[in-house]
């Protein structure tokens, strides 16, 4: 009996031991999530407050904006579902207090801006940032602009804000406007900071920061920095002249046989100039690929460089220009003659097709007085002076006496009719893909008559196209990738079939972390899951408690009966 008893304790113990493993799991699956997703839909959110700009960043899209009060009340609120330019009023306060600064922070998913006020002394003081570099500090808030009231020669370094720079920037100093007597005002550097004192509430001074992308204490609008360029052909390229922290529009080179594949900054062209914000001077290395080589590659691999792209369907349109100019002047050749002397009377005239390898108009009869001809590629046939007429393909016989002393010629005319020929076989143009924005995408030079058929990730064929000329397709993307994957570009990948060719375009993509680049709040399937395993959890801890009171059950049935016996059988 106390064996069953035993057991029933221990499939209880083992009952609270799944519940602790399910509520941990549950909890490892489910964490707390406090980082915000950096990825999602986000707007700008401009604020000003007499006409000076306290806050100007990006905020996630259906965020709750609240403007408190002193006392953290709502006086107002919004939601972000797009970009806004507000303008805060001037808040309510008691007598004897003034407005020191605007508090605006993220709390809570909620952008809060609140007031803060101080009390009214006999003068005040104002502080701002001039421009963009950095922020005033004031209890440990970063803030645009502070107002502070002080006594009278209160000295002017007391009453200072802390300042704290952008990155890449450094502090510059403090500035005030100052009137040099002559009705005229301008900016001047603060300087003896120790013995200046407050005087009246006319003080405005603003804090300046200049850019020091390269980290050497100068002023980057001041700081001057040269770009060579090795152009590794004939044309040559003058330096160009910089500042630091200015991007630099590199030029575009072109050759007749070359493609021009870009700028790089190092002789053996590994690494590609990213045309970032300059620090420092440099040198530029052209890069060139066969013209050929680049076309026959971009069959299976896609050009993702508009520029290249760009030049490889110019020389391509140039290529077929020439093919077409020659085809015209093939079919329409200048007349051939062919010059035959006049026979005597027993002699003959022989004229044969000269091209017995091509295929000629077997339309003609063999009357010798028909003188129609064909009017696509030749002229009219000439008469013969002696009354005859030659026909093409055919013998013509002079009857009666010619003068020896004749000396006329007549002359035969030619033609060529091929039976079929598509004159584009052996073609190639150009396929450009573009984005939603009309984005250039990649490109691809194909053969006429190639199938392109596009596939998104889950191996299912969408549209279909075949090369017949020049074509520019937009693709939405999002048809093409999953909910939990980003499109990056396009990927190609040759199919034969039986004795055809056809080239599959699929979207190369990259799965989405709730820490990368590329996340996407996309997570309905996600949550219905969590849903579902979340029941799951609760269904099983509920069946899991009930085991254990059915168990504690049991045990207290078991000892009871158990104490009965023992007090009828105290031998026992």
């Amino acid at each position: 009996m106390w064996g069953k008893s035993k057991r029933v304790v221990v499939s209880s113990i083992l009952s609270l031991f799944f519940i602790g493993n399910t509520v941990a799991l549950a909890t490892v699956n489910h964490p707390t999530q406090t980082q915000e997703n950096e990825n999602v839909a986000r707007n700008y959110v401009k604020v000003s407050y007499e006409n000076k700009v306290l806050f100007h960043e990006q905020v996630p899209s259906q965020t709750m904006i609240q403007v408190l009060n002193e006392k953290d009340d709502v006086v107002e609120s919004m939601v972000v579902t797009s970009d806004k330019d507000m303008h805060l009023e001037k808040p309510k306060m008691n007598s004897g207090k003034m407005l020191s600064y605007w508090t605006i922070e993220m709390k809570d998913g909620k952008l809060r801006m609140k007031p803060v006020l101080t009390t009214k002394q006999e003068l005040f003081v104002t502080f701002y940032v001039k421009d963009a570099g950095g922020n005033l500090v004031e209890n440990h808030k970063q803030i645009k602009e502070v107002v502070k009231s002080a006594t009278k020669d209160a000295k002017l370094k007391d009453v200072l804000p802390d300042v704290n720079p952008d990155r890449h920037y450094k502090f510059t100093g403090w500035f005030e406007i100052v009137d040099t007597g002559d009705g005229k005002k301008v900016e001047e550097k603060l300087q003896g900071m120790d013995d200046k004192k407050i005087t009246d509430s006319t003080g405005v001074y603003y804090a300046k920061f200049y850019s020091d992308l390269n980290n050497n204490g100068i002023d980057d609008t001041t700081e001057e920095i040269t770009v060579n360029f090795v152009t590794n052909i004939e044309e040559q390229i003058e330096p160009v002249t910089l500042h630091v922290g200015q991007r630099m529009q590199t030029p575009k080179l072109s050759h007749t046989d070359k493609v021009f594949m870009g700028w790089y900054t190092n002789p053996e062209l590994t690494n590609k100039f990213g045309n970032d914000n300059m620090r420092d001077s440099i040198t530029l290395y052209a890069k060139w690929e066969n013209s050929e080589k680049v076309i026959n590659e971009s069959e299976k691999v896609p050009i993702i460089d508009k520029d290249v792209s760009d030049q490889v369907e110019k020389m391509l349109h140039e290529r077929f220009k020439e093919v077409n100019e020659e085809k015209i002047n093939r079919e329409n050749p200048n007349e051939t003659k062919t010059e035959v002397p006049n026979q005597v009377a027993t002699g003959t005239t022989d004229n044969t097709n000269a091209n017995k390898g091509v295929a000629t108009n077997n339309n003609q009869k063999s009357d010798p007085h028909n003188t129609n001809s064909n009017t696509n590629h030749a002229n009219p046939v000439a008469s013969n002076p002696l009354g005859g007429s030659l026909q093409n393909g055919t013998k013509g016989k002079e009857n009666g006496t010619s003068n020896s002393a004749n000396s006329n010629k007549i002359t035969a005319y030619t033609e060529t009719k091929y039976v079929f020929k598509n004159k584009h076989i052996g073609e190639k143009y150009m396929v450009k893909f573009l984005d939603e924005s009309g984005a250039f995408v990649s490109s691809l030079t194909l053969p006429y008559g190639r199938t392109i058929k596009l596939i998104d990730e889950n191996e299912k064929a969408h549209e279909e196209y075949a090369v017949r000329q020049d074509t520019t397709i937009t693709l939405d993307t999002e048809r093409y990738v999953n909910k939990g994957s980003t499109f990056l570009g396009l990927d190609t990948r040759t199919v034969q079939v039986n004795a055809t060719e056809i080239t599959e375009i699929v979207p190369t993509t990259a799965k989405n972390s709730a820490n990368s680049f590329l996340y996407k709040q996309e997570k309905k399937g996600e949550q219905k899951k969590e849903k579902h395993t979340s029941i799951w959890m609760m269904v099983c801890s509920g069946i899991a408690v009930v085991g254990i009171m059915i168990g504690i059950f049991f045990f207290l049935k078991k000892r009871k009966q158990k104490e009965k016996v023992q007090i009828k059988n105290p031998n026992l």
